[in-house]
C-alpha cells in the first residue's frame, strides 16, 4: 500500500519550516520598524536643535535691530565736523543694515513654524509605528 501525500514526519518538518519563515519575517519587520522609529527620532532631535537655533537667532536679531535703530537715531542727529554728504552716506548704510535685519526677522517665524510642523508630523508617524 502506498501513502498519498507527505508523511506525518514530513508534515511536521514543513510546518516547522513555515513557522521559522514566519518568525524570521516578523523579526525582520520589527527590526525595520524599530530602525525607522530610531531614524525619525534622530531627525526630530536634529530639527529641534535647528528650531532652537532659529528661536535664538530671532531673539538676537531683534536686539540687533533695536541697536541699529538707536544708531540710526544717533546718526540723524547733528554732529560736529560731519558733512551733509557723510551724514547721508551713514544714513544709507544704516538703512541697509536695518532693512537686512528686518528681512531676516520677518523670515524666521515661517522657518520656525515649518520646523515645528515637521517635528509634529514625525512625532505622529512615530506614534503610528509604535502601535
Amino acid at each position: 500500500m502506498s501513502a498519498c501525500g507527505p508523511s506525518a514526519k514530513e508534515r511536521v518538518e514543513l510546518q516547522r519550516l513555515r513557522d521559522d519563515s514566519l518568525k524570521t519575517a516578523v523579526e525582520n519587520a520589527t527590526k525595520q520598524k524599530l530602525a525607522a522609529i530610531s531614524a525619525m527620532k534622530d531627525s526630530i532631535q536634529s530639527l529641534q536643535t535647528k528650531h532652537e537655533g532659529y528661536k535664538n537667532r530671532l531673539a538676537t536679531l531683534t536686539v540687533e535691530l533695536e541697536v541699529a535703530r538707536d544708531k540710526m537715531n544717533s546718526i540723524k542727529q547733528v554732529q560736529l565736523l560731519r558733512t551733509p554728504e557723510e551724514r547721508e552716506q551713514q544714513i544709507r548704510e544704516q538703512s541697509k543694515t536695518i532693512l537686512k535685519l528686518e528681512t531676516e526677522i520677518s523670515e524666521l517665524p515661517n522657518r520656525i513654524r515649518n520646523l515645528s510642523n515637521q517635528i509634529d508630523r514625525l512625532s505622529f508617524s512615530i506614534k503610528d509605528l509604535e502601535k
